[in-house]
């Protein structure tokens, strides 16, 4: 049925649309209005749309006979079947169909707009108007933009991870709002300690910390299922862990649990594909096409330009963001501005060298890929491309890609070169080749020996623009033994020379009942809990060893460090730590107790473990009176805590006590009604009785006197005698009644002992169980040892009257926390890192060599030289370091040249000529570890214009803006008239020779070298086999340069 269709013949049917908007320029502004941050919109199906727009006469009419709204004309109500899924259930009436286009299958209108539509045409009968909310979205660049598939998950609680419930967010949303949905769903109390997981597979999660971030900053991708975990009342997590949680719930993760920030996840496919998809189709990756099924279709309307343009210039093409693509976008921007590259693939040069019979390589499907991209980039006919291919055929050859999350540019970049040189390997079949003995042999024999080994099994586009030679030198430390190796390199991965050092802020609780002070310190990054104190020490003028580093949350001890503990594995940014003032611990006479401050629930007397205020630690005698230590407590806390007068009776309800009081006045005052009333009825019936003796009846020697009609009954009298207190007791029963509460509340409230506030307990390190009562021994003492933690249970009343929450509270400020202390060099020079990265060092415990004539394992001197250099050097500066426990960016700015960089004295190799070099893109990362976003600069070889290039959006740069603390990759071009096959192969013939790559096991067992230089560590290559996972390039024969992350080559 169709409703609200308005055609109406003797004047205008749409005076709404025809009012508010009169011309098509009015009606086209309105469509076209900027995007405001919560702004309404709403789908219409653009087919009817058109049709509404001829109807008013915005469009060019079919015919000249057609008029202005014409009856003919009218499109009807406004039909949204079209966009509908015809399977959607009742709980979604207004779900989409897949693939949906804007301007081809639906267009978006204001929120007033579609209002004025409504009421001039009407909507088709048992429809739903189709939502949007304008969201500002970006990791970095903040865009308002429309999401027109808000993304679904999957919700599931620890206890059932089968039974799900699905529900749609804003990628805009941010995890609490996702929790706070789950707690809906679940029924989950507010007070509850949670934690939110994803899993990928049945052993595989991941947990989050930042529960503000947004969804698309966490990388979630849609139909993820989404985990949240309760908080068992012990303080223990059903899915295990450290004790050491965060503030958000979420800790550094569990032992038991296969999760590494570090590993790439694996994310399955869309069952809907999956279904549906052939055995071939898996074998080819066909089946995988619909992964990016989910992307969130954005409005043109977000400023980022039609995807057309007539005044499109070649290579001026930005990439749309397919969600958290960004990375990709600014490595495929660094590369196409390569003029070498550009070329080759833009003439399909590419073609003739595609190897699908490559085993190391991917049947061409990158090459190809990776080709077409560049040819629509640079046909001078788009303003931006949507790189949806590529990413599908990335992420089908390294699981790494395959999802939403946001990756490290150069891991893709490292996989990228890698995947293209394997495609483009000129080498059909690669020939074994054994390494020679280094011994005795000159250095530039075996350079040259190892360069033409290594171009018997690769030869490519790649190794002639991109590859160069490393010469590494260790010298073991105990025999002296000198090994020489030469390994091929695709970039120089240059670390910062900057100060090892962090800020760390922290509460002090000094031993006096001072108020706590917020102190900030700088200590070793990589430091001890030790150092930590040392440096706190310093500057508290408190020697360490009085000193006791905690992570307090939520009125608990999460974790009392020891001072041999990793600052890496323990203190995070976000932790709460409190420095406590200490008796010495080697003080035989003085033992440290954790203190918690807990008080009763209500309405029970035996459940006193509801911990508040912050716990301390308390410096004891080992053996101690229990009046002595209450004061001892007492003295502790008086800042905050006020003793009651002796005679105070404290514990008793001031209400009850009123009402009790009251009370007893009206049983007084009534008693004492009853005595007088009772006394003169006595004296009139004693008249009575001697007067008139007839007037009495008497009955088995009772005489009763009947009440006067209407009168109240009084104390009856037995034997002509009252009794004045029985009848009193009838009538004052309820207060009777009462005085029995009363009597009871009196009971309930015994005095507590020395009118003490609060009664001791041995707990839990959580303090939520008790463990047994504090009770004197025999000697009337009690005994403490260093593991003990006392629990302080308030009276709730106790509580109300003698503790000071605002005092208690209070924290100073030390000066120190206003400094910024940053490490003393702000600026560095790219010479300063070049330098830093061929200086000597010592091989860490992590990675040490096995020394073939020591036959072990040891702690190396190593020193690298730069031997051959490329026509393209890319320099990746070191910004990021992981560890398992810890990860950091470095923001310093790096001074580089964009002109005239000469590598030449960093050269070794003789005969090796001037090296000058010219820059011609960067990949930039803005913002912190775990998101960011990446950008890129570009210098375009046609216009010789530098352009910056964010997503889709391409403006033109300014010189001055390219040299910033985002820089991350930098791209050189070196000056040469030749190209850049001539040019590698004269360096060839000049006997500037680079070594082929010999297996990992190879390089370490057969030549007693290290293994490849920038390659991963021991345990990357184990667990990685001959695959290249995203975290560099593993070698296993193939002769390719082995690469790494920043990930696997942290030398900060």
């Amino acid at each position: 049925m169709m409703a609200g269709s308005k055609v109406d013949e003797g004047g205008s049917s749409c005076p709404t649309l025809t009012k508010h908007y009169p011309t098509a320029d009015a009606f086209k502004q309105i469509c076209n209005k900027k995007l405001v941050n919560f702004d309404a919109w709403y789908l219409v199906e653009s087919r009817w749309f058109l049709q509404c727009q001829k109807y008013l006469g915005f469009e060019d009419f079919p015919s000249p006979n057609t008029k202005k709204e014409d009856p003919a004309m009218h499109p009807g109500p406004i039909d949204l079947s079209p966009l509908l899924d015809p399977d959607r259930g009742e709980d979604r009436p207004d779900q989409l169909q897949k693939h949906l286009v804007e301007e081809m299958n639906y267009s978006l209108v204001p929120e007033e707009l579609w209002h004025h539509l409504v009421e001039d045409f009407g909507l088709m009968e048992g429809q739903t108007p189709i939502k949007r909310i304008a969201r500002e979205t970006g990791l970095f660049l903040k865009q308002v933009r429309i999401e027109i598939y808000l993304t679904s998950f999957l919700l599931c609680q620890h206890t059932d991870l089968e039974t799900t419930v699905e529900r749609r967010f804003s990628k805009a949303d941010n995890l609490e709002l996702m929790i706070d949905e789950m707690r809906k769903v679940f029924n989950i109390p507010t007070d509850k300690e949670i934690r939110l997981w994803a899993i990928y597979t049945g052993t595989t999660f991941e947990k989050f910390t930042d529960l503000s971030k947004s969804i698309q900053e966490s990388g979630l991708y849609p139909l993820q299922k989404m985990m949240i975990e309760v908080k068992n009342d012990d303080g223990t997590w059903p899915r295990g862990g450290d004790k050491e949680i965060s503030k958000t719930s979420v800790t550094s993760g569990s032992s038991s649990l296969k999760v590494s920030s570090s590993t790439p996840i694996p994310l399955p496919a869309p069952s809907t594909t999956r279904d549906n998809t052939t055995k071939e189709e898996d074998k080819n990756g066909k089946g995988w096409k619909d992964v990016d099924e989910w992307v969130s279709n954005t409005s043109k309307y977000s400023n980022n330009g039609e995807p057309w343009m007539e005044d499109s210039k070649p290579g001026i093409c930005g990439l749309a963001n397919l969600g958290n693509t960004c990375f990709m976008n600014s490595i495929i921007q660094g590369l196409s501005n390569i003029p070498a590259i550009a070329e080759y693939f833009e003439n399909d040069n590419y073609e003739e060298d595609i190897n699908e019979d490559n085993p190391m390589g991917m049947k061409g499907e990158i090459a190809r890929a990776f080709g077409q991209l560049i040819k629509d980039m640079w046909s001078g006919g788009y303003k931006h491309v949507v790189p949806r291919n590529f990413k599908m055929v990335v992420g089908r050859f390294s699981p790494q890609f395959s999802g939403y999350q946001q990756q490290d540019s150069q891991e893709l970049l490292t996989f990228l070169l890698w995947g293209l040189h394997e495609d483009l390997n000129r080498i059909k079949k690669k020939p074994y080749i054994e390494r020679s003995e280094e011994e005795g042999r000159e250095e530039v024999e075996i350079a040259k020996e190892e360069w033409a080994n290594h171009k018997k099994r690769n030869d490519s586009v790649i190794l002639d623009i991109f590859h160069g030679l490393l010469k590494s030198t260790l010298v073991c430390p105990e025999c002296n033994k000198v090994s020489i190796t030469f390994d091929p390199m695709c970039y120089l991965c240059l670390p910062l020379p900057v100060k090892k050092e962090r800020q760390i802020e922290f509460t002090f609780v000094s031993l006096s009942p001072g108020i706590p002070t917020q102190y900030k310190v700088t200590c070793p990054k990589h430091g001890t809990i030790g150092d930590f104190l040392e440096s706190a020490g310093k500057t508290l003028k408190v020697p360490a060893n009085r000193l006791v580093a905690t992570d307090v949350f939520h009125s608990r001890f999460h974790k009392i460090y020891t001072p041999n503990e990793s600052l890496d594995k323990t203190i995070q940014d976000k932790d709460e730590v409190y420095v406590y003032e200490t008796a010495d611990v080697e003080d035989n006479k003085q033992v440290v107790v954790p203190v918690y401050l807990r008080v009763k629930k209500s309405g029970s007397q035996y459940s006193p473990n509801t911990t508040f205020s912050h716990p301390f630690l308390l410096s004891t005698p080992p053996a101690i009176s229990e009046h002595d230590l209450y004061d001892l407590l007492m003295d502790k806390m008086s800042r905050y805590v006020t003793r009651p007068s002796p005679d105070e009776q404290w514990w008793k309800d001031p209400q009850k006590q009123q009402r009790k009081q009251q009370q007893l006045q009206q049983q007084q005052q009534q008693t004492s009604n009853n005595n007088w009333n009772n006394m003169n009825g006595a004296g009139e019936k004693m008249e009575t009785a001697s007067d008139s003796p007839q007037d009495s009846t008497t009955s088995g020697g009772s005489e009763v006197e009947s009440p006067a009609p209407g009168s109240s009954q009084e104390s009856p009298v037995h034997s002509g005698i009252e009794v004045p207190f029985q009848n009193n007791s009838v009538n004052s029963n309820p207060l009777n009644l009462q005085d029995d509460e009363m009597n009871s509340e009196d009971e309930e409230e015994e005095p507590p002992k020395e009118n003490r506030i609060f009664t001791f307990s041995l707990v839990n390190s959580y303090g939520n169980s008790n463990l047994s009562q504090l009770s004197e021994d025999d000697d009337g003492l009690l005994h403490f040892e260093s593991k003990n933690y006392i629990g302080l249970d308030w009276h709730p009343k106790a509580k109300e009257l003698f503790f000071k929450e605002k005092a208690a509270g209070m924290v100073n400020q030390h000066e120190s926390m206003n400094s910024t202390e940053a490490p003393k060099k702000q600026v560095v020079k790219l010479q300063e890192c070049i330098e830093l990265y061929t200086s000597q060092e010592k091989l860490s415990e992590e990675d040490m060599w096995y020394c073939p004539r020591c036959k072990k394992f040891q702690q190396a001197t190593k020193k690298l030289n730069i031997w051959m250099l490329p026509e393209v050097l890319i320099i990746s500066l070191k910004r990021f370091t992981y560890n398992r426990y810890w990860r950091d960016k470095i923001d310093h700015m790096v001074q580089f040249p964009i002109e005239g960089l000469d590598m030449s004295p960093y050269v070794i190799a003789p005969g090796h000529g001037k090296a000058v070099y010219d820059l011609v893109t960067v990949s930039n990362h803005y913002g912190g570890m775990g998101g960011g976003h990446y950008t890129a600069y570009g210098k375009n070889r046609l216009d010789g214009k530098w352009y910056y290039f964010d997503d889709s959006n391409v403006t033109e740069a300014k010189t001055s803006d390219i040299v910033s603390k985002a820089a991350y990759v930098l791209f050189y071009q070196r000056r040469s008239t030749s190209s850049p096959a001539k040019a590698a192969n004269a360096n060839a013939n000049n006997g500037i020779s680079q070594p082929a790559q010999q297996p990992a096991a190879e390089v370490g067992t057969a030549t007693g070298a290290m293994p490849p230089v920038n390659g991963p560590t021991k345990a990357a290559l184990a667990a990685a086999g001959a695959v290249v996972n995203g975290n560099g390039l593993v070698v296993n024969g193939n002769g390719v340069a082995s690469m790494s992350s920043d990930e696997d080559m942290d030398i900060n």
